[in-house]
């Protein structure tokens, strides 16, 4: 309940067998040393709990989830080197989380902001709390998944990749994602999208073909905005795209024959009563429905594009 907790030798559980630490006095921190200060279960979950880690050495491994906390309510949170928060995992102290686990989660729903700078993850990784600015995150073939109480912005307005994966992207705000306009919009390179905010708006960059799935995009307040633009690549609706109330949604698609596809009838592009623009060389509308009460704009992006 007070104090630091510092590791001269490892912690590890047999089999399926948990390990769950638990550093609760404030600011008190979970230390390790060298390496030989190993955190290892063989498939059993991984649940480390401080409000500062000091990883010198040694690994955590398990086939099993594992979650790294603060302990404290809106304590700050920092992942990446140069990244700003009190709870802070360096590039290096991310490194001795060994490939293998289940999912990773860092900071709880309570967590204070979150920054994260130019990190690669080797499994699939949760990151939770306040506003959340990110640069260069990346997660090879794995899921990412982001939850906000707040906003989800990029670290400076540029179209530098800011998430990238080959899985899916999950992200859930309470404020906007991205921001319109110029250089404003999160800048993405991932296989699928699902994507979440009751206010704000979702504001999307994506460099390459890309799939709506898992329960789609959607503004579910405040008659906020959907923009998503796609530099090359077709996209592909699994699911709907669909904003609040008087809530536009805009759809650019600049590649040469890029398309907008969809093919069942959860496809929907839909808004209350605000306009949809849809901007693609090709349009292939198999199922689902474009529906509002206000103005509808289908037009190939490229000149001369015979209609």
């Amino acid at each position: 309940t007070a104090g630091n907790l510092t590791l001269n030798d490892d912690i590890t559980a047999h089999g399926s067998g948990t390990v769950t630490l638990a550093v609760l006095g404030a600011d008190a921190s979970l230390i390790t040393g060298d390496g030989d200060d190993d955190i290892a279960s063989t498939s059993g979950a991984i649940s480390i709990t401080a409000d500062r880690l000091a990883l010198v050495g040694g690994t955590i491994a398990s086939s099993g989830a594992l979650t790294l906390q603060p302990n404290a309510a809106a304590e700050t949170i920092g992942i990446g080197d140069g990244a700003t928060g009190d709870f802070n995992l360096t590039a290096t102290e991310i490194g001795l989380l060994t490939n293998g686990f289940s999912s990773i989660t860092i900071g709880k729903a309570n967590s204070g902001a979150v920054d994260i700078n130019a990190i690669t993850f080797n499994d699939p990784v949760t990151i939770q709390g306040a506003a959340m600015t990110v640069t260069a995150l990346e997660a090879a073939t794995n899921n990412i998944t982001l939850t906000s109480t707040s906003t989800i912005d990029e670290d400076a307005d540029n179209t530098t990749a800011d998430i990238t994966t080959s899985g899916t992207l999950s992200l859930t705000a309470q404020g906007a994602v991205g921001a319109t306009g110029g250089s404003g919009p999160l800048d993405l390179t991932v296989g699928t999208l699902e994507a979440t905010t009751n206010a704000g708006g979702i504001f999307l960059l994506e460099s390459s073909g890309l799939i709506i799935g898992g329960n789609g995009v959607q503004t579910t307040g405040g008659d906020a905005a959907i923009e998503i633009t796609l530099t090359a690549g077709d996209l592909t609706l699994n699911e709907d795209i669909t904003a609040n109330g008087a809530g536009s949604v805009t759809l650019t698609l600049s590649g040469a024959d890029a398309a907008v596809i969809t093919d069942n009838a959860n496809d929907d592009i839909a808004s209350g009563t605000g306009a949809i623009s849809i901007t693609a060389d090709r349009l292939t509308l198999a199922l689902g429905a474009i529906d509002s009460d206000g103005a509808l704009t289908l037009q190939p992006n490229a000149a001369a594009e015979s209609v």
